[in-house]
C-alpha cells in the first residue's frame, strides 16, 4: 500500500511527510540514502523538539525502501502515540 502512495520516484524530488495515529514521519532522499524521521504530534517536524525525533537512514533503492516502510511499522508498533491527534492530523 505504501508504494502505492509514495513511489520511489517521488522522493527524488521532493520530500513526503505523513502522520498516523499520533505517529509522524517525514522520509527524503539525501545524497544516496533515503532519510526517516519518526516523531510524535501534533507539531509540524520544524516545531518538534530533536530530542523527540528518531532518524533512519537505508540505501536509496528498492531493497532500502522496503526496509524503510519496515521501519515505518516498527516505529508505530514499538512506540506510544497518542492516537487522540489522529482527528486533528492533515497530511
Amino acid at each position: 500500500m505504501f508504494r502505492d502512495v509514495l513511489p520511489l520516484s517521488y522522493l527524488k524530488k521532493a520530500p513526503f511527510h505523513g502522520s498516523y495515529k499520533g505517529m509522524r514521519y517525514c522520509v527524503q532522499k539525501e545524497e544516496d540514502s533515503l532519510v526517516l524521521c519518526v516523531f510524535p504530534g501534533p507539531y509540524a517536524m520544524d516545531h518538534t523538539p530533536d530530542e523527540d525525533k528518531q532518524y533512519f537512514r537505508f540505501p536509496f533503492t528498492d531493497e532500502g525502501y522496503e526496509q524503510m516502510i519496515g521501519q515505518v511499522n516498527r516505529s508505530y508498533e514499538e512506540g506510544e502515540w497518542d492516537e487522540s491527534l489522529m482527528q486533528d492530523e492533515k497530511v
